[in-house]
């Protein structure tokens, strides 16, 4: 038993290749693609309405095609009455045909509002025609709101590149709710909303334990907002969701995907 224990302090190199590339194939392959998370959230505001809140695909950053596919099939499953996308839909000018195709698909299961993030005007997915091939099917927001439910729940959506706060809400909204792209910008929406959803922080993509998140692309005083829910001192409430892709490098660590459904 000594002589084995030996042999495993003078020859440690298999082993640690062993780990590491476990650990490389559990961060690049398994997280990103195989453990896509529910995370529920209610708001007792008498809709009976059920929310979807998506964001982050990075389409165009490698992925398998397996996490589309079983994003869809659980869209499916909780059959929302709204999906909501929150931006960063493609990462690439090459994957206009595949953000389209997984936009037309979501549409099949309910109404898509979305707002773009600041990968969408690099990938063309903030064009104006490419919102005109997916009219009627989905519906981007910039500075500008969508109705719905007898026009009594009301999502202001905000453009990244030139956020405005709402000019007036509809006498009519029973449930305020505004659609951002990054935590960064819950300034414009605090003192109107109700809930605010947001994107872009994908909780850091990589986590350990103790020290939480190695990366957060937001400034310093909104690095607190790495994902969950967070209650404002307007008495808003902000969501920030981990998002489906990864941004840069394909890999997530601790810190799977997630679909945010919200019962209000």
């Amino acid at each position: 038993m000594l002589s084995r224990a030996k042999r495993l302090v003078r020859k440690p190199f298999p082993y640690v290749v062993f780990l590491f590339l476990v650990f490389t194939a559990y961060s690049l392959i398994v997280e990103p693609n195989f453990m896509l998370t529910t995370t529920f959230y209610a708001f007792p505001l008498g809709k009976n309405v059920t929310i979807v809140f998506v964001s982050d695909f990075h389409l165009g950053t490698f992925h398998l095609p397996q996490r589309d596919k079983l994003l869809v099939e659980k869209l499916r499953e909780i059959s929302p009455d709204l999906i909501l996308v929150g931006g960063d839909i493609a990462s690439s000018r090459y994957s206009l045909e595949e953000a389209k195709d997984l936009l037309l698909e979501l549409s099949t299961i309910s109404k898509v509002v979305a707002v773009y993030g600041n990968w969408d005007y690099y990938s063309k997915v903030a064009s104006k025609r490419f919102a005109k091939e997916l009219a009627g099917r989905v519906t981007f927001l910039k500075n500008s709101f969508w109705e719905g439910f007898n026009h009594s729940v009301c999502i202001y959506g905000i453009d990244y590149l030139d956020p405005l706060p709402p000019q007036g809400w509809n006498s009519s909204c029973e449930v305020r709710i505004s659609l951002i792209h990054t935590p960064e910008h819950i300034e414009y929406v605090e003192n109107s909303s109700q809930l605010i959803l947001a994107g872009h922080t994908h909780g850091g993509q990589i986590r350990l334990p103790l020290l939480g998140a190695l990366i957060l692309p937001v400034e310093e005083e909104y690095k607190k907002f790495d994902y969950g829910m967070f209650e404002l001192e307007t008495g808003a409430r902000l969501i920030v969701t981990r998002g489906i892709g990864c941004s840069l490098v394909p890999v997530r660590l601790l810190c799977p995907p997630e679909i945010a459904v919200i019962k209000i």
